[in-house]
């Protein structure tokens, strides 16, 4: 059992006080949910994966359970990740009418139990959630449109999973979206994604100052806009959510590599690369081991320039068929739909369970 198994039901990860918040959990009225799948990744190792669902005191949850082959041939638990679904007596205002939020008024002093800073999937998601809960909440975002950090990526940009892992709650991808949406659709649908739910964002807006008072747990932020007055905003929560990496506005790191300064080519960051059209058809070394790396290096091999990777170590490249069968499973042979909530707990199960390895 990983320690994973302790989410539902505290935050400690010592086995041996599992005991005590499992007592005051109460966890009752397991059920097993149809689709247990026997995945079978190499000749010595297989993994039976399936969700159960229970309830605590307060909250609804859903377990994935993953089950390892032993070299006796038993079985054993590999790990099991639990997730709140809903807490308990609490019913969700999203019925499929949208969108959900009342009208914004915009005021020069405006009070929200929430404020999120960034308008990305993580932000746009968490506001659609509290939302939901019927709890009020702004988004702040920097820049000038909802989505403009995949906006300004290379052109050849796509998600790297496929697309019903990557709907955010309530509202799906379009079906024209291809199964690996192009980084523009991404943002259109972030944009359409606010827009269909009503949810509050302020784009090119950035907070001035921020102060926090301890006696009425509320936090008071001066809110700049271009062209106008600032606005005041107090929140009791504030919640950042800016993403990582240059996408979340971090700045590019570029290495010092002795002899740079005399080399006669063009040295660029990956942030400033747009497309194999502004390169054109030249030897060219790409450095690093990320998905970026992988995406400009076949980007520009396949417009004709010759391209080598470097990196300090070898890197596990999986096809896209690859990571279709190892999220999927016989889900997809079967033709069964997966939901948005099956695809967030088979994600997570996958991810949790590739960090024990």
């Amino acid at each position: 059992m990983s320690w994973h198994s302790l989410l539902i039901f505290a935050p400690c990860t010592q086995f041996q006080k599992f005991s005590v918040p499992v007592a005051l959990a109460r966890p009752s009225q397991f059920r097993l949910l149809p689709g247990v799948r026997h995945r079978r990744i190499s000749p010595t190792k297989t993994f039976i994966q399936g969700i159960v669902q229970f309830h605590t005191v307060i909250v609804q949850c859903s377990g994935v359970f993953t089950l390892t082959q032993t070299e006796d041939s038993s079985w054993k638990a590999w790990s099991f990740v639990t997730m709140m679904d809903r807490l308990s007596g609490v019913v969700d205002r999203f019925d499929g009418h949208m969108p959900f939020c009342r009208p914004a008024e915009w005021n020069t002093a405006m009070e929200y139990t929430a404020v999120i800073m960034g308008a990305g999937q993580c932000g746009l998601s968490m506001a659609a959630c509290l939302e939901n809960l019927g709890i009020s909440t702004l988004v702040l975002e920097r820049s000038g449109r909802i989505g403009n950090s995949w906006c300004f990526r290379y052109d050849s940009l796509e998600t790297n999973t496929p697309k019903v892992f990557n709907h955010l709650p309530f509202v799906e991808f379009p079906e024209r979206s291809g199964n690996y949406t192009p980084c523009r659709d991404v943002a259109d649908y972030l944009e359409d994604y606010q827009r269909t739910l009503g949810l509050h964002v302020l784009t090119s807006a950035s907070i001035s100052a921020a102060s926090y008072d301890a006696s009425s747990s509320t936090w008071t932020l001066s809110v700049s806009l271009p062209g106008q007055a600032s606005i005041t905003v107090m929140a009791r929560y504030m919640i950042v959510a800016i993403g990582v990496g240059t996408m979340g506005g971090a700045l590019p790191f570029m290495p010092s590599i002795p002899g740079k300064s005399s080399f006669l080519g063009s040295v660029i960051h990956s942030s400033e690369y747009k497309s194999s059209s502004c390169v054109g058809a030249q030897n060219v070394a790409v450095i690093g081991a990320g998905c970026s790396v992988h995406d400009i290096a076949q980007d520009m091999a396949t417009h004709g320039s010759q391209t080598a990777l470097v990196q300090r170590s070898s890197t596990l490249v999986l096809s896209r068929q690859v990571i279709d069968s190892l999220l999927t499973g016989n889900l997809s042979a079967l033709a069964v739909k997966i939901s948005i909530d099956l695809a967030c707990r088979i994600y997570q199960a996958g991810c949790s369970s590739d960090r024990d390895r």
